[in-house]
């Protein structure tokens, strides 16, 4: 950081004043600063420093060119582009929104999709429900801000809902200045006690911020101020772009100014601005259509804008702007309707019955078992090995995940009643990295169980494929058919309209044919079909995002192809920001060092395979989950790169 001249006329020097004077000096120095008190009250604060986070919302990193994003692409080359960035699974906005606010995994903030199921959680944290709040035990989407602000008052999580504080809070706590900006649901989990809710650790007295989302705004005489956000109209060809920029106005007129006037005071300031794009254009719209470049488009501009406001405040000397996405992206290839399949198969009762709870979130599906109908591990293990084998035996099967078979015992209220003998391997215990249903991994393989959500985990996570290496051709556009996986793993065609709402239009001609296509599973989102976008899974176009920073505390024209992802993000704005990041509590990540102006790392890297196979009729079905891995002295870093499945002819 430069320091700061303040003064030109000369001051006495120590050599023009008398011996005895000095002395004097050198004592009451010596004393105050002993005291820890400063030598001059009224001196000027240095001034703090400014960070700027700005999501594009499932933002691909090849989507980023000299042509589409002609200010992103020039950010990324001036700055740090960071080439081998990783989102964690599941790829979806709510789960990584909660890592990059936190720096820790999924398993740590308890978030698993944006549909979730938070009963058993309340169940183990004994939270007594009263009449009117039935809705908590249904499974619930996050992306709603006051949604998630019911959940973490005092009646249900009492601060703790995403189990650790976030560096907004941190940033309050420190004094500094917190700006939060943009989509509803996955801005709140920056600071889940913006709307007067209890903190985690203890209540924030800093009350310098705002917070606008599409849903919410703090504190309440803001709104009075501000128009309202646009919403989207039929006429708008990308989704949300109206309330995108709407918001990037708030940033710039708003946030930076503010920020800047508590930097100037010698408090940090954080601005988060989350847009909705391209995410939204791309899963109504699909991928590569003139919708999505148009998306594209505004968020560049939204971008310059920002890039503009901070030239024009004369902060960008003090300013870092890191541009990050949630997860990437790839084009639904067909459906699969998990719970109708496992109905058709008799291992669901019906469709509306909760002995087997199917959370569809796209890419992956939750999947809970009552524990009233399968009170035995042996019941639970019959139940999940049946939807195990169901899945693996089809073509749409990407990785499936469950505890580990210490885990399970861990959890059987009475593991002798049963007299059931489980079949394992004997040396499978706690963290075990395959599960105890033959053929899947465990959660821990990929971060997805920790202490804060032991005893809720769902019972089974069930991944799709995707297809890294074909492209959507003859899946995007209103003319090209919907396709969905029948009951006995047929695959039926039809009518593909892309339209789930009035509001929102059919999607256009492909533009551009985008490589990565996946199985979904939608459940009850109206129109998301063949040929939108979709994420959430464990493949590689979905698990690479984009992720570049430019400002004073990054290298200049510098590409980081050391492994990084969101679970990097929260330490290394921390250090950025010179706050408090070496306690275990404030991040998980790594501080992404040799990206960083005069620091330097030395790792070793290395890519590693876990693999799971069993025989399938006369089938070798075989997952693999691919790591890479950075070691810098005793600690270990590994990134989820993707997941191939195979299914390969058994010959004796």
């Amino acid at each position: 950081m430069k320091s700061t001249s303040f003064a030109n006329s000369r001051r006495p020097a120590l050599a023009d004043l008398p011996r005895s004077l000095v002395r004097r000096l050198g004592l009451l120095l010596g004393f105050t600063v002993a005291l820890g008190c400063p030598v001059n009250a009224q001196a000027p604060h240095r001034p703090a420093r400014i960070f700027v986070l700005m999501v594009w919302d499932g933002l691909r990193p090849d989507f980023v060119t000299a042509e589409r994003t002609p200010n992103l692409f020039a950010m990324e080359n001036e700055g740090v582009r960071f080439a081998r960035h990783h989102a964690v699974y599941p790829t979806i906005t709510m789960v990584n929104a909660a890592t990059l606010a936190t720096g820790t995994p999924p398993g740590g903030t308890t978030i698993l999709g944006d549909e979730v199921y938070l009963a058993p959680r309340l169940s183990a944290m004994k939270v007594a429900l009263g009449p009117d709040d039935s809705w908590a035990n249904q499974p619930i989407n996050l992306e709603n801000s006051v949604t998630l602000a019911k959940l973490n008052g005092p009646k249900f999580f009492n601060g703790a809902l995403f189990g650790t504080e976030s560096l907004g809070q941190q940033v309050r706590r420190a004094g500094g200045y917190l700006a939060i900006v943009g989509k509803k649901g996955p801005t709140f989990t920056f600071d889940d006690s913006l709307t007067g809710d209890p903190a985690l650790r203890a209540p924030i007295a800093a009350n310098d911020f705002i917070f606008v989302s599409d849903d919410l705004v703090a504190p309440p005489t803001l709104e009075s101020q501000l128009a309202p956000v646009p919403r989207p109209t039929a006429s708008e060809s990308a989704v949300y772009g109206a309330s995108d920029s709407y918001f990037a106005r708030v940033v710039t007129e708003r946030a930076l100014p503010r920020a800047k006037a508590a930097a100037l005071g010698g408090h940090p300031a954080l601005v988060v601005f989350w847009q909705h794009n391209p995410d939204a254009t791309q899963h109504h719209r699909g991928l590569g259509t003139r919708a999505n470049l148009d998306a594209l488009k505004i968020c560049d501009a939204n971008l310059a804008g920002i890039r503009h406001a901070i030239a024009t405040l004369g902060i960008a000397d003090r300013t870092d702007l890191m541009v990050v996405s949630d997860h990437g992206f790839a084009t639904i290839r067909a459906l699969v309707p998990l719970a109708r399949l496992l109905v058709a198969n008799g291992i669901k009762k019906s469709a509306a019955s909760d002995d087997v709870l199917v959370l569809a979130n796209g890419g992956t599906d939750l999947i809970y078992l009552s524990r009233a109908a399968f009170p035995t591990m042996e019941a639970r293990r019959a139940v999940l090995q049946k939807i195990t084998d169901l899945a693996e035996s089809q073509p749409w099967s990407g990785p499936i995940f469950a505890r580990s078979i210490g885990e399970e015992r861990a959890l059987d209220s009475s593991p002798a009643s049963s007299g059931a003998k489980i079949e394992a391997p004997s040396d499978q215990g706690l963290g075990a990295r395959t599960g105890w249903i033959k053929g899947t991994f465990g959660f821990d393989a990929v971060g997805i169980i920790g202490r804060d959500n032991y005893l809720s985990a769902p019972d089974l996570v069930v991944s799709f494929r995707e297809l890294p290496d074909a492209d959507n051709r003859g899946l995007t556009g209103s003319a090209e058919p919907a396709h969905v996986v029948g009951d006995h793993g047929n695959r039926s065609g039809g009518a593909n309209s892309h339209s789930d709402s009035p509001t929102v239009s059919p999607a256009g001609r492909l533009v551009v044919p985008v490589k990565g296509v996946m199985y979904a599973d939608t459940g009850g989102w109206g129109g998301f079909t063949t040929g939108l976008g979709m994420h959430a899974a464990a493949g590689a176009r979905e698990l690479h995002n984009f992720c570049a920073a430019v400002g004073p505390d990054f290298r200049r024209h510098f590409v980081d192809h050391y492994p990084s992802g969101n679970l990097d993000v929260r330490a290394t704005i921390a250090r950025a920001m010179g706050l408090t990041s070496g306690d275990a509590a404030s991040s998980a990540g790594r501080t992404l060092d040799e990206a960083m102006a005069g620091h330097q790392l030395h790792p070793t890297t290395n890519k590693s395979r876990l693999s799971v196979s069993r025989m399938l009729s006369a089938t070798e079905a075989t997952t693999t989950l691919d790591f890479s891995t950075l070691n810098a002295g005793p600690r270990r870093w590994s990134y989820l790169d993707g997941a191939e499945y195979r299914q390969t002819p058994f010959t004796k």
